[in-house]
């Protein structure tokens, strides 16, 4: 067995051995549970290895190659990336921006509240408690206002927020409706 290529990321080897495998390779993720068990030492243990035999590994390096770059990507029309409101291209990728805002929050959540705990007066123990209860209330709706939905373009980094037509629930029964309608 020679080794194809190394890789940190779980789901890439996977990946790229479903499509050697899918081109008739005898294909395997080398270490797979060994790393993942102790995923902390991941790059000690150089990572995942897609390994192949010996006599596949040219037409297996010649499939990686055209893998990683981008033969085998669908056209934009056929993916479900977002368009752009202000230039129109199909570019638009998830705005890290308001994970960003989310996660300053949450560490001046802390610090604030650290500061209350440590101060000499009983009474700060009580707003920390307040604060608490009431932040565990608002992260649902602030996370799901501040993340989903919310798209950059890559092109001209124009920022937007889109709403799905449809809830994730109402869509998930749907699914379930047809799934359950076309079983005989």
């Amino acid at each position: 067995m020679r080794c194809v290529e190394r890789t940190f990321e779980y789901l890439d080897g996977l990946a790229l051995v479903a499509l050697l495998r899918a081109n008739a390779l005898d294909a395997h993720l080398f270490d797979e549970n060994f790393v993942r068990q102790d995923w902390f030492y991941i790059i000690f243990y150089g990572g995942f290895r897609v390994v192949v035999p010996s006599s596949q590994l040219d037409q297996a390096i010649d499939i990686r190659d055209r893998f990683r770059n981008g033969a085998f990507d669908l056209p934009a029309e056929d993916c479900d990336i977002p368009q752009c409101p202000n230039c129109g291209e199909r570019s638009g990728e998830p705005d890290p921006s308001p994970r960003r805002t989310l996660f300053l929050i949450y560490i001046l959540f802390f610090m604030i509240s650290g500061f209350l705990l440590a101060s000499e007066y009983a009474i700060g123990f009580y707003v920390v408690l307040w604060m608490g209860v009431h932040t565990v209330m608002l992260i649902p709706p602030l996370f799901r206002y501040l993340i989903i939905g919310r798209y950059r373009c890559r092109t001209c980094q124009a920022t937007w927020r889109e709403t799905p037509d449809k809830p994730f629930c109402v869509q998930q029964r749907e699914a379930e409706r047809a799934l359950m309608d076309s079983i005989p």
